[in-house]
């Protein structure tokens, strides 16, 4: 027989508890020591999912070794799974964002001093490109005690935009172009000066998302090494958030009436598991793009990037920041290629809609004939 079992209080008994210690929290100051916060802003596309992914799957060894990850709600009590992004979403536009903050990084520190934490770590990938958002989070962690350091992946902005679109644009704009024009986004290096103001470069870590630097292609393998949170034995969770195969995204954003905003996944949460693993994205040439397209960002972004290396990469050197577009990353696709595709796509759900049908019926079929069987008795 194993040992005791651990007693687990009900729910409500539970949430009641956490907010009796958030309301004796928010009474108590911090101790006045050190505190390291480590902040993961993105950017966008970026390898995000997956490093988040990784903070949660290590999330009890990394308390074990003075590391606490803010909860996604922004306290000590909460779980980490998605990181802040919602809640840094829900902040956007309060008049009270620097009370709130103030408020939060200090219940925090004080539950960092309960478990003898040295670290915080937060998590959202939509802080690197987001006007102000450096000026609201830096001056309340550093009255609460805490030294930010900053940590930012930049990707090569053809690869961005892509990715974006079938993201979020397909679900409001015909094409990423018209998605690119609407929405005017700012450049990485536009980010990165507004944290470094904050922070100062030595405060700043700014790594290009390139696979072929990172341990074995995998980017949160390379946050957790450059950020000093690397332990042996540590948990490699399998890969979230896939890509999307492009002939999905285009089947989705012929019905853009589906999607109540552009951070809406139902759809693809309904599809992507009745098509399989033909939902999903294999190897990385684009047909969304046509080659002079991508050519051209690329020139527009070229100045950006060459000063980006220069302040915050030098050790590239000469050497360029992303790896050059190959012909081969863009694929020729005609209309009616696109619409056999789709088809193909429709036919694996329809297909898998009617396996799932046939074994219900069956097993109405079954439960019928127990019925009928049991009146006979």
């Amino acid at each position: 027989m194993g040992g005791p079992r651990a007693l687990r209080l009900p729910r409500k008994w539970r949430d009641a508890l956490a907010k009796r210690r958030a309301r004796a929290r928010a009474a108590r100051e911090p101790e006045p020591r050190a505190r390291r916060l480590l902040l993961h802003v993105g950017g966008p596309k970026c390898g995000s999912s997956a490093i988040q992914a990784a903070l949660a799957a290590n999330s009890a060894a990394l308390a074990a070794r003075g590391v606490l990850l803010a909860s996604d709600r922004m306290d000590a009590e909460g779980g980490f799974i998605h990181g802040q992004v919602g809640y840094f979403d829900e902040l956007k536009g309060r008049q009270d964002s620097a009370a709130e903050l103030a408020g939060r990084f200090r219940r925090l520190a004080v539950a960092m001093d309960e478990r003898a934490a040295d670290t915080l770590v937060i998590s959202a990938e939509n802080l690197l490109l987001r006007t102000g958002a450096a000026e609201m989070l830096i001056p309340p962690a550093r009255a609460a005690g805490f030294t930010p350091e900053v940590v930012a992946y930049v990707r090569r902005w053809d690869d961005f935009l892509i990715a974006a679109w079938q993201q979020w644009g397909i679900k409001s704009h015909d094409s990423p172009e018209a998605y690119w024009k609407d929405h005017g986004f700012p450049s990485w290096l536009t980010g990165l000066r507004a944290w470094e103001e904050q922070v100062g470069l030595p405060g700043l870590k700014v790594y290009p998302f390139r696979r072929d630097i990172f341990p074995e292609g995998d980017v949160a393998a390379h946050f957790f090494e450059v950020s000093g949170l690397s332990f042996p034995g540590m948990v490699r969770p399998t890969p979230v958030n896939p890509s999307t195969s492009e002939h999905l995204s285009d089947l989705m954003n012929r019905a853009r009436d589906l999607f109540a905003d552009e951070n809406d996944n139902d759809v693809l949460g309904i599809l992507a598991p009745l098509i399989g693993p033909a939902a999903y994205k294999s190897g990385s040439a684009s047909f969304l793009m046509t080659l002079d397209q991508r050519r051209a960002l690329l020139e527009h972004a070229q100045a950006d990037d060459e000063a980006l290396k220069a302040r915050y990469l030098p050790q590239f050197g000469a050497g360029p920041l992303f790896p050059p577009l190959r012909p081969e990353q863009v694929v020729e696709c005609s209309d009616i290629d696109k619409l056999r595709a789709e088809n193909a796509l429709l036919l694996r759900a329809v297909h898998t809609l009617g396996q799932r049908f046939s074994a219900l019926e069956t097993r109405a079929t079954k439960a019928a004939q127990r019925r009928r069987w049991r009146i006979r008795l």
